[in-house]
Parts: structure tokens; sequence; C-alpha cells
């Protein structure tokens, strides 16, 4: 076993792994709810095939830079793009509470006018999008 020294603070091991906790197990139950529609519509292969091409062979920190800046930015229009995934999982008889939970954290983005903030340039990363929440 290799030990390392996980932060400066008391705490800091059992915080990254709860922190850890909240991508592994939400992006698991983000995916359940997917292949349960995809499966539901029978088109699980094309999804999984499309999500692939996008992700697959691209670093996690381009992903995480990606993902963030554009919902950041985009936050109104995917909201908005999720009450028809909400709709399409609850005819299907599935819970669609990621999704909820996802569309209510991109409602709570507006608020900072992300889109407005970055009409001339595209913000640096994911530290930038956190940044201005932290400030406000």
């Amino acid at each position: 076993m290799k030990i390392t020294t996980a932060g400066g603070k008391a705490g800091a091991a059992s915080a990254i792994k709860l922190v850890r906790s909240i991508y592994m197990k939400g992006i698991a139950s983000l995916m359940i709810e997917m292949v349960e529609a995809a499966d539901a519509y029978g088109v699980a292969d094309e999804v999984i095939s499309s999500i692939s091409k996008s992700m697959d062979g691209i670093p996690f920190t381009a992903h995480l830079d990606r993902l963030v800046t554009g919902s950041a930015i985009h936050c109104h229009r995917r909201a908005a793009e999720l009450k028809g995934s909400i709709a399409m999982l609850e005819e299907c008889g599935y819970t669609a509470g990621m999704t909820e939970a996802t569309k209510a954290k991109l409602e709570g983005l507006e608020k900072y006018g992300f889109a407005e903030r970055y009409v001339d340039r595209k913000p640096a990363g994911w530290k930038e999008i956190v940044d201005v929440i932290k400030a406000n």
C-alpha cells in the first residue's frame, strides 16, 4: 500500500473521499437514468456510441473545463432542454431525480450572468466559473 499525505489540513483525506463520491456516485446515477430512457426508446447503442465519441480519448480535465464553462454560459438553454428529458423519463415510468437536480443546478447558475459575462471571450476553465460563484 502506498500512503501519501492528503492536503495540509485535518480532515482533508475525508473531504477528498466525500467530494469524489459526489462525482462518482452522481455520474453512475446519471448513467442509470440515461440507459433506462435509452433502453425504453430502443436507442441505447446509438446513445452510448454518441457519448463515447464525445468522451473517449480526451483527458478528464479537458472535459471538466468544457462542461463546467459551457454549462455556465449556456445554463438557461440547457435547463430548458432538460424539461423534455424529464418528461420523456416520466413517460417511460422512470424517475428523473438526477435530471431534475441537474436542471435545478443549471437554473441556479442563471443569476451569475455567465452568458453576458463571456460574450467576448471564453472562461479560462472551471476555476474561473467557481471563482465567480464564490465572489457573489
